[in-house]
């Protein structure tokens, strides 16, 4: 009978694993994917982070290689399973079984840390987009686009810090966002206006040259003056988001909404004993960021260790003796 089974092992998932171990918990982290770190890992690699306390700047495949380190300190503990895919949960008497699709675990407790779910990026909707192999929507080395002219579309974060990246590297950088308003950090964007063109309220419509399977020229088009423009480009970098899981984690008895699962203070869902953090829960004051993650995994996992071991002594000491050699 496991303590804690975590399920999802993205960057929340990663961190609450080592934690575990830290406060003596023995169980599972199961991952549907066959790595971890989730779309860190597998669609932002090459991107930087400039958000996380005590780095000034660092790319997601390197933060994920520490967060796996880390981990790594408690690995015979709190046990990796990847390609497991959670199916079903099913209350047993006082504890859960949990179901997936090639087998079945039991547990005493459970911590969701699925982040958004399975993803892919949102695709590019021009006709015949798929065709074209410099339609990309990730990339894991920079250099690809040395001297060459990128087309950047989207306004989130991720868009503008790949904009930052490429404009040092790239002849010239088009950064095409069908607002005006960005939802990127103030700060990342006037770095890129020192160097990089912005094209709003604008959306690609069409292609304008090919040749075989490459894109040469883009047409984009003003969404309030209907003006269309043609721009030359070697790549274009989609960068729209990613489409919502398919698995709908509500159908599985849990309170929620798009926005996330519903929790309490102790970060528990509406199933006792089935604890929830990271993007897929939601709250009134929710910020979606991996730190607020992060300490949302601490938060429920002590909350988990006290339930399961109520007369344990439960002070933290932040000491090296911690640490598993």
């Amino acid at each position: 009978m496991h303590d804690i089974i975590i399920v999802g092992a993205g960057p929340v998932g990663l961190y609450a694993s080592f934690y575990a171990g830290m406060r003596g918990l023995k169980g599972l982290l199961i991952e549907s994917q066959n790595y971890v770190g989730g779309q860190l890992a597998s669609i932002y690699p090459s991107k930087p982070i400039y958000d996380i306390p005590g780095f000034i700047k660092i790319t997601a495949g390197d933060f994920i290689e520490n967060l796996k380190a880390q981990y790594q300190q408690f690995n015979q503990d709190i046990i990796l399973k990847t390609n497991t895919k959670l199916t079903e949960i099913k209350k047993v008497d006082d504890h859960f079984l949990v179901i997936c699709d090639k087998e079945q675990f039991e547990t005493k407790t459970i911590l969701l840390t699925t982040g958004n779910g399975d993803y892919r990026p949102r695709p590019l909707d021009i006709k015949d987009a798929t065709n074209y192999s410099n339609i990309i929507y990730n990339f894991k080395d920079v250099t690809m686009f040395n001297d060459k002219k990128v087309a950047i579309l989207g306004g989130g974060d991720s868009a503008v810090d790949f904009a930052n990246m490429i404009k040092e590297v790239a002849s010239k950088t088009y950064l095409i966002h069908r607002r005006n308003e960005f939802r990127a950090h103030e700060d990342s964007l006037n770095k890129y206006k020192e160097k990089g063109v912005i094209y709003t309220p604008y959306k690609a419509i069409s292609f304008g040259k090919t040749n075989d399977n490459l894109v040469t020229s883009l047409n984009i088009q003003n969404v309030e003056t209907n003006e269309i423009k043609e721009i030359d480009v070697d790549y274009i970098l989609v960068n729209y988001g990613n489409l919502p899981s398919s698995f709908d984690l509500t159908a599985l008895g849990f309170n929620g909404s798009k926005e996330g699962l519903d929790i309490d203070i102790n970060l528990m869902t509406n199933i006792d004993g089935v604890y929830a953090c990271g993007n897929v829960i939601t709250y009134a004051s929710k910020i979606k960021t991996i730190t607020t993650g992060f300490a949302e995994a601490m938060t429920a996992i002590n909350n988990i260790n006290f339930r399961l071991f109520p007369n344990k002594n439960t002070k933290l000491i932040y000491s090296s003796m911690l640490m598993k050699k």
